[in-house]
């Protein structure tokens, strides 16, 4: 497993990202890295230095796959899926092979949830006073997709959806799975106890025009929400690329950003996890 991952990795995955983009953008040329590195550069002659103003929507997603996709993989090979619950859908083993090496190609963007402080009021004999009671955590979240011909990507979270299902109707159990797939061990590190349908999702932040990791931001406990049935099925009137917004509730958020210093992201200890993450898709 590699320790440091190198800037060639992110840039094949950002071209990736920006074909997909570019493809459901009506006009590129205003967006040009020329045009824009040309219009970001401001003199400040206070200072009598240049100050480059930050540039965003430079940025990676990756979805780190729960227990849940090894389970179902273990039964399309034993030919048991249907078997254990017969509402899946024809599913193969390479909708989920496809998605751990291409994610990043179809994620065109993500809504982060977003963490809040909530106040109480301590009233006073002059005035009341506003203190900080709670970091509230906003657990909901979207991204969108552009979806393929094999629709990988609604065939993804209609398996998530049916899984889910199946484990809330008793279908999925130690009894009828071919093996544990538990990955809590209790130890430090662990955030919490494993349930086999949560998803992990990365996001990567960039110095603008770079491969420079500025920041790391991982959501925890994501499951889905909706399944996107119109967008699928789109607008008889018009044929137009398969755009989909998925919707998902999480659990938690944690996240570090980082100074110029390369050597500082090396040695965070998010980082190292984020490297394991995305080890399948970088060997």
């Amino acid at each position: 497993m590699k320790n440091v991952i190198d800037g060639e990795f992110f840039k094949k995955q950002w071209n990736a990202q920006l074909q997909n983009f570019y493809r459901i953008t009506e006009d590129t040329s205003k967006t040009s890295l020329a045009n824009v590195q040309r219009s970001m550069h401001s003199k400040v002659t206070d200072l009598g230095t240049l100050m480059d103003p930050s540039i965003n929507g430079y940025y990676y997603v990756y979805m780190k796959h729960g227990t849940w996709v090894n389970q179902l993989k273990d039964l399309i090979e034993t030919s048991k899926l249907q078997e254990t619950y017969g509402e899946f859908s024809s599913l193969n083993k390479e909708t989920f092979d496809y998605l751990s090496r291409n994610y990043a190609m179809h994620a065109t963007d993500i809504d982060i949830p977003q963490l809040n402080i909530e106040y109480d009021t301590l009233s006073g004999r002059v005035r009341n006073i506003n203190y900080a009671s709670k970091v509230h955590f906003a657990g909901d979240f979207s991204i969108n997709y552009v979806d393929t011909s094999r629709y990988n990507i609604f065939g993804y979270h209609e398996a998530w959806f049916k899984y889910i299902e199946a484990c809330k109707k008793g279908y999925l159990t130690k009894d009828t799975l071919p093996r544990d797939y538990s990955t809590y061990k209790g130890e430090p590190g662990d955030y919490f106890i494993d349930v086999p349908y949560f998803n992990a999702v990365w996001v990567v932040v960039f110095d603008p025009f770079s491969t420079n990791i500025r920041g790391l931001i991982k959501i925890l406990g994501t499951s889905p929400i909706n399944l996107p049935f119109k967008q699928i099925i789109g607008d008889r009137s018009k044929n137009n690329l398969t755009v989909i917004n998925m919707n998902y509730k999480s659990n938690d958020i944690v996240y570090k950003f980082f100074d110029n210093e390369p050597e500082t992201v090396e040695k965070s200890t998010l980082y190292k996890e984020f490297v394991q993450d995305i080890d399948p898709i970088i060997q």
